[in-house]
């Protein structure tokens, strides 16, 4: 199985590196090569609970290496973090498995929709399916398993600023995502001994793209530790943005879509953009 981003699992050596007047500066993450990532399409997509354990798992690629946000920017993150992305005919599923040292010190939070997710350790993934790098949806959840969804607009004029953000701001630099944005779509979570564990299977029939069988879309990632008040981003962003600033996410490549979803989901923009 290929792990990808090989340049980000460098920085532990690069960080160690010293100069002849003391330790070498820090990555700057709004410098950092944009990730790609590619999906895997299999028969049927896996049964959802929260495990990871179903075999189809083992085919798709290994999106790993995330880097800090805050509270030391550029760095590698403290834990890891490895997500999988599979298809099947009807929807995208995304697995990730979010180790933890001190899964003691887990903090699971509300189970209500669209909590709050800077109040408990929570993962999201936002999709930029015009590859517009403007605009996009949002789906999100916490250890206790909560949906958390939206539409970012955009880069964040409107909305989010990652689990960090404060309120309204531009360029994507702080707000809350349009939180009207209900979509049809499912999470299951679990705890163990080594972290939590999240996989989502989200419809192609919730999501609005453009035409075309054969899809490439903007990807980021995001991971928030609530005790360590620490966010990681799969694709860097510097710290006066957040993760909403969706011109820096990767892109997610390898996407088929039956014709009949891709003419009926095909629109000029976004619903309620």
């Amino acid at each position: 199985m290929r792990h990808l981003f090989p340049a980000l699992l460098l920085f532990p050596a690069a960080l160690s590196a010293q100069s002849g007047r003391g330790q070498a500066p820090l990555p700057v993450a709004g410098t950092l090569p944009r990730p790609v990532a590619r999906v895997v399409r299999v028969q049927a997509g896996p049964k959802l609970d929260g495990r990871l354990d179903d075999e189809v798992w083992s085919h798709a690629e290994v999106i790993s290496g995330f880097v800090q946000h805050e509270p030391f920017d550029g760095t590698p993150a403290t834990e890891r973090t490895e997500v999988r992305i599979l298809t099947d005919r009807d929807a995208l599923y995304i697995g990730a498995r979010l180790f933890d040292t001190d899964p003691g010190g887990i903090v699971h939070g509300e189970v209500r929709r669209d909590t709050d997710l800077k109040e408990q350790d929570s993962f999201a993934v936002i999709l930029d399916t015009y590859l517009d790098r403007q605009n996009g949806f949002l789906f999100g959840t916490t250890p206790a398993g909560i949906e958390y969804d939206g539409q970012v607009t955009r880069e964040g004029e409107g909305g989010f600023g990652g689990p960090s953000g404060t309120g309204p701001g531009p360029s994507g630099q702080t707000g809350t995502p349009n939180l009207n944005w209900d979509g049809t779509w499912k999470v299951a979570t679990s705890v163990d001994s080594a972290g939590w564990t999240a996989e989502f299977r989200i419809p192609f029939e919730t999501l609005r793209y453009t035409g075309g069988k054969s899809q490439r879309w903007g990807l980021n990632l995001a991971r928030f530790i609530r005790r360590k008040n620490e966010e990681d981003f799969c694709a860097p962003i510097g710290r006066q943005y957040s993760c909403y600033r969706v011109s820096k996410a990767g892109t997610l490549e390898a996407i088929e879509i039956q014709d009949s979803f891709a003419r009926e989901h095909s629109r000029p923009g976004l619903i309620g953009f």
